[in-house]
């Protein structure tokens, strides 16, 4: 479900941006026809799936869009039987390339985890490649039908190419004969009318035998048809007009083929278009430095926010907090001087509002908080309205007449409604005009809207003591110089400054003393004490901006002292490591002895002999016993029940032993010939055995055939799952697919495989291989043989 776009000012600003990081011409109509999603679940599903493409961006990955072109006119006449001409069957291939490309793109594992709904969205792109691949064999890399694209074709434009010889051949001798020469303008033949022709003098056109076809500018010169070539000629007429017909018949069946795949076709552009969309979105947060809302009920939470038209402008912008909603105010009531950025803070509301209905991330803090609202109605102070003959009051008036109908209509959604109030009722008698606003406003938050009014009237500045759900908030000044800050200072009325602001705009000193002496000293002490309170409050946010600096400091300590100690722990965890990997070498070795000694008293059954390796093994043991107390550590899981003949796994040697007995804290365990003294809580659960890894391979360029070219030797088949095919790609999609390519498999271990480039200019070919010439996965490359492809292929050896 979605809402037709609002007028709102500055936003078509946004979605001619938004329109101009489009890559396909339909998606920046869609961008230019953008829609509001009605609910959060809408919404959210659109920043959902702008939050993955600017993942994708900031990662430096190129999402392809080439070739995808608004097919839709073509597709309107193949719908009414009309048959498409080669350009036109050749853009369809184009785009169902470009579609499987984008859909190969996202769908691709190592990404579709990243990106799951762009995946899920692309999915539904149809997979029409094969038709691509049959359109792109019909025709040649000029745009003209092969010969071999039917076999009555290739029959056809035989048979002609020979009656063109003969014909040339015969001609050719006509003009080499002494007799007709001399009746000739010059030595040459030509074509008029598709037919073979001589020309002949005027004067002697009787002295030739033929069909006269035309004549020159001066008409002294006639084009003559030999008689003795008509025959010939008409035979050639003929066949030339067959080749015609079985061209039309070949277009008319590839037409065919795209009619049997309409339907698909005009749902993989709309998607394809989608996340055209979808991508001008990523780009647009990207350029704007923006982040995704979260989305709430009823409140306004945008911190640290900045005016999206200002930052496309590129202008320096003081970012705000704007806080609306929830337990707090509803209606900011916003002041302080002419040309001070209050109506800069009431536009940025409402475009953000806008913008993240239209699925848009917000250029402010990633922990903002924003409702869908329902509707967002603005209200300029300057309202005016010479179509219905209404002056500016009068036409400010009806556009609140306006909306405060409209808040008497709930949203059938249960949504918020924003509105903006810029100089509520202005232009008219003040103490009237001040009542009037202040019914105006209240009756907008007694109707539940969320909101900002800008205004100099003193009265609505004292809402705010009366009321809770009005908040004062003024744009501060230099309490210097009197020069806006521009920045937003929740809590507090603003001054208005009128006479500053004068004396900054060049009036004349005299003017601004007369203006001064004319102001009451009520209004002048107000403004006095508001400018104190300023004062007051620049000292304040000097002491905040010195602790919160302080503040950063020390955490920046912290942050160091966590970094050390956290290095302190891997070095002493390194070292660990080191020790019992010496440990569980020598254990190794003990183990070694202990089988050698063990072979020896099975070979060799003599006392003294026995008594010698008894002594050898109580060394061996003692050797193990010292170096298990020294790295054992002092928790590895033990079990809590041990059993003599249990199956347990001994830490200090990190292999499975069974359960001789238990003696107090040690326990004596058989691992394997060795029996060894341990200690309790050295000993866990049995442990499967792993298996042993097999070696990776190490890479090489396959050997050649002996006396063979590069492109000889032990290659593999040519298959779809080691060949990267490019073809009708431009060199930049090109060289990115191939490098994803040849990632992939470098980590799949293929040592030989294929680029498919096709011939075309030989511009895609040579700038590819000039690249493989400087991957680091390359050993190196070359054309292939005719069995492989040719020159159209490149094969690429692996490192």
């Amino acid at each position: 479900m979605t809402t037709p776009l609002p007028t709102v000012p500055e936003l078509h600003r946004i979605l001619a941006r938004l329109g101009e990081h489009c890559r396909t011409t339909r998606g920046e109509a869609l961008a230019q026809q953008a829609t509001l999603g009605d609910t959060p679940d809408a919404v959210r599903a659109m920043l959902t799936l702008t939050t993955e493409m600017r993942a994708l961006l900031d990662t430096g990955d190129a999402v392809p869009f080439g070739g995808i072109t608004d097919l839709e006119p073509m597709l309107a006449r193949v719908e009414r039987l009309a048959i498409l001409e080669a350009p036109e069957l050749i853009a369809v291939a184009d785009a169902l390339r470009g579609l499987w490309l984008l859909r190969r793109f996202l769908i691709a594992p190592e990404r579709a985890v990243r990106v799951p709904h762009l995946a899920a969205l692309a999915l539904v792109l149809p997979e029409l490649a094969s038709l691509a691949d049959d359109l792109y064999e019909t025709f040649d890399a000029d745009g003209n039908i092969k010969d071999d694209a039917t076999p009555e074709l290739l029959s056809l434009r035989s048979r002609r190419r020979s009656l063109h010889e003969r014909v040339r051949r015969r001609i050719h001798e006509l003009v080499g004969d002494p007799v007709v020469q001399g009746h000739l303008q010059d030595d040459y033949y030509t074509v008029r009318e598709d037919r073979y022709v001589l020309p002949v003098r005027a004067g002697e056109k009787h002295d030739v035998a033929g069909i006269i076809h035309a004549s020159s500018q001066t008409g002294k010169t006639l084009f003559v048809e030999p008689a003795e070539l008509v025959p010939l000629n008409n035979e050639l007429k003929l066949c030339e007009h067959a080749v015609r017909e079985e061209e039309r018949r070949v277009l008319a069946q590839r037409t065919g083929w795209v009619l049997d795949e309409l339907a698909p076709l005009r749902e993989g552009l709309q998607r394809g278009a989608e996340l055209d969309l979808a991508h001008a979105r990523g780009r647009l947060s990207e350029e704007m430095r923006a982040a995704p809302p979260t989305l709430t009920p009823h409140r306004v939470r945008l911190l640290a926010v900045r005016n999206p038209v200002l930052v496309l402008r590129g202008v320096g912008v003081v970012p705000n907090d704007v806080v609306l909603g929830g337990d707090g105010p509803r209606l900011l009531v916003l002041t302080g001087p002419n040309a001070g950025g209050k109506t800069v803070t009431l536009s940025t509301l409402g475009l953000c509002a806008l913008m993240a209905r239209l699925g848009l991330h917000l250029p402010a803090s990633p922990d903002s908080e924003l409702p869908v609202f329902g509707a967002v109605h603005t209200v300029l102070g300057d309202q005016q309205d010479l179509v219905r003959d209404l002056s500016t009051f009068s036409g400010h008036l009806a556009r609140l007449a306006e909306v405060l109908a409209a808040l008497e209509v709930p949203d059938p959604l249960g949504r918020p409604t924003l509105v903006l109030l810029d100089e509520a009722v202005v232009g008219t008698e003040p103490t009237q005009g001040a009542a009037l606003a202040v019914a105006v406003v209240e009756a907008i938050v007694d109707r539940g809207a969320l909101g900002i009014v800008t205004t100099h009237y003193e009265r609505l500045k004292t809402l705010s003591f009366e009321d809770p759900r009005f908040q004062n908030a003024a744009v501060g000044l230099d309490p210097r110089t009197h020069a806006p800050t521009y920045k937003l200072i929740a809590g507090r009325a603003g001054a208005s400054s009128p006479l500053e602001l004068a004396a900054r705009m060049g009036f004349l000193p005299s003017v601004i003393v007369r203006a001064e002496t004319l102001v009451s000293e009520g209004l002048r002490s107000v403004d006095r004490v508001l400018d104190r309170l300023e004062a007051e409050r620049a000292a304040a946010e000097l002491a905040r901006t010195d602790v919160e600096r302080l503040r950063h400091e020390v955490q920046r300590e912290l942050e160091r002292l966590t970094r050390e100690r956290q290095e302190l722990e891997r070095s002493a965890e390194r070292h660990l490591q080191d020790v019992r990997a010496e440990a569980k070498k020598k254990i190794d070795d003990a183990v070694r002895e202990l089988d050698r000694i063990q072979k020896e008293a099975e070979r060799d059954r003599a006392i003294d002999s026995l008594d010698r390796r008894r002594r050898e093994v109580r060394g061996v043991e003692e050797q193990l016993k010292s170096l298990i107390e020294r790295t054992v550590p002092k928790s590895a899981g033990a079990l809590e029940a041990l059993a003599p003949g249990q199956a347990v796994f001994v830490s200090t040697v990190r292999k499975n032993g069974t359960l001789v007995e238990v003696r107090g804290t040690q326990a004596l365990v058989m691992v394997g010939p060795m029996r060894l003294t341990v200690p309790r809580e050295s000993l866990g659960p049995a442990r499967a055995e792993s298996a042993t890894a097999a070696p990776k391979r190490v890479g090489a360029p396959l050997p050649f055939a002996s006396g063979g070219s590069e492109t000889e030797g032990l290659i593999p088949p040519r298959n779809p799952g080691n060949t990267c095919d490019v073809r009708g790609m431009l060199f930049a999609d090109a060289a990115s697919e191939m490098d994803r390519f040849l990632d992939a498999s470098m980590l799949s271990d293929r040592d030989v495989v294929f680029v498919l480039h096709g011939h075309g200019t030989n511009k895609l070919k040579t700038g590819l291989r000039d690249r493989l010439r400087t991957s680091r996965y390359v050993a190196r490359h070359a054309p292939a043989d005719a069995d492989h492809g040719g020159d159209g292929v490149t094969v690429v050896w692996m490192k």
